[in-house]
């Protein structure tokens, strides 16, 4: 009986030796960031789990970081903005990305925005739209995990018992072998410098699977996969509006963040991302061109309506030198290009230029305000671009003798 005894005794001490152990390990490894703990070189400085936990980890970090500002939207300001920019105003700093990858519009926007205004600091947002977004609407979802960490849900009320998800967050994050998987990979990938997924405290991503996927496959080839993501979305994007009256969808959302912002005395600069010519030709063949002006009006309108200096309006799609760079040709797995990792996914560089462009004024030649008085002038001025493109694309592809490469413009001083 006491050998029984004591066998349970250390089989018990045994247990609570490792659980221990796991724990301690986690919690010192941090694999995805939750806690307020060091990064020490070798150890976890990167942090590669973080790639499948982004909404997981933000939620806190955002907490830590009491930004003054908070840049809202989904994988592409989550991969294309610097919150360490030097093109942010003084007094828009400290800046966090709260960009959300694998998400849509109508799940990031309004929660970014309320959880980032919980922190009791934040005092502008700025928020890249993806265009296609506003094509079909997207109600949120509710009754996530993602959703019943945050402070407020996805309707707007406070959330009535957020511990209850985050003690969760914790027992998973500290005690779970799936935790501690997370924890010995990122041990092991702190030699793979700038090919790890890492995001900084400030919440900004590296961009390392984009750079990956460039190596092993080409430019060329990761810009064919996300069109043919593109296009077999146009035919449902063509039935839904063909009989669509008012407003485009989703524009409901961006007038409650109007509300919400001037409600809570917040600056709120939306800012239309670019794309690459690549992906607006997909839309413009689709038919879709007249829709995406619509966009611009509806965002026009929003503003001229807030009457409201705080809140503006940016857009940046439009056939310019940045957006209409060539690629390198199929099977070529060297060359890069400088402004985007595939048609919607704009690279670091040309955040800096827009954000250079909305809080500098530079460079002149990219990118416009909308406002009601100006959006039908931005419009026809797109258009001209668009049919300058077209003709030089016709004439690449009809004269042999014509130097296929973007014209020298703006972009190539940016470059140098």
């Amino acid at each position: 009986m006491r050998s029984q005894t004591r066998f349970l005794l250390v089989w018990a001490a045994a247990l609570v030796a490792i659980v221990a152990l796991v724990a301690a390990v986690n919690v010192v490894v941090n694999p995805y960031d939750l806690f307020d703990m060091p990064r020490l070189a070798g150890v976890n400085v990167l942090k590669p789990a973080i790639k499948n936990h982004a909404a997981l980890t933000k939620a806190y970090q955002i907490e830590r970081a009491r930004p003054v500002t908070a840049v809202l939207g989904t994988s592409r300001a989550y991969l294309g903005v610097d919150s360490a920019s030097p093109n942010w105003p003084d007094d828009y700093r400290p800046v966090y990305n709260y960009g959300l990858p694998g998400t849509t519009m109508g799940r990031s926007l309004l929660r970014e925005l309320r959880e980032a205004w919980s922190t009791g600091h934040v005092r502008h947002a700025v928020a890249f739209l993806d265009f296609p977004a506003f094509f079909a609407p997207d109600p949120p979802a509710r009754g996530e995990e993602d959703e019943l960490r945050l402070r407020f849900l996805d309707d707007g009320s406070p959330n009535p018992d957020p511990r209850s998800q985050r003690l969760r967050d914790t027992f998973l994050s500290v005690f779970t072998l799936a935790a501690l998987s997370d924890s010995v990979t990122t041990i092991l990938s702190q030699r793979g410098g700038d090919r790890v997924l890492d995001l900084r405290a400030d919440g900004t991503s590296t961009d390392a699977d984009f750079a990956n996927a460039a190596r092993a496959e080409g430019m060329n080839a990761v810009f064919s996969q996300k069109d043919e993501f593109d296009l077999a979305r146009i035919g449902g994007f063509q039935r839904l509006l063909a009989d669509w009256h008012g407003p485009m969808p989703n524009m409901n959302l961006i007038e409650e963040m109007i509300r919400f912002c001037r409600a809570h005395d917040i600056s709120l600069t939306l800012i239309l991302a670019s794309s690459h010519a690549d992906a607006l030709e997909i839309y413009r063949r689709g038919g879709l061109w007249p829709r995406v002006e619509q966009i611009k009006v509806d965002l026009a309108d929003l503003v001229t309506k807030a009457n409201d200096p705080s809140i503006t309006a940016w857009d940046f799609v439009e056939y310019a030198p940045w957006t209409t760079e060539a690629l390198p040709p199929p099977g070529d797995r060297t060359t890069p290009i400088r402004w985007f990792w595939e048609p919607v996914h704009f690279k670091r560089a040309l955040g800096e230029v827009m954000l250079q462009r909305v809080f500098h004024g530079m460079p002149a030649g990219f990118g416009a305000k909308l406002t009601a008085a100006t959006v039908d002038a931005r419009n026809q001025f797109v258009r001209d671009q668009q049919r300058a493109f077209l003709g030089w694309h016709l004439a690449c592809e009809t004269n042999q003798e014509f130097k296929c490469a973007p014209p020298a413009g703006p972009a190539a001083e940016a470059s140098r």
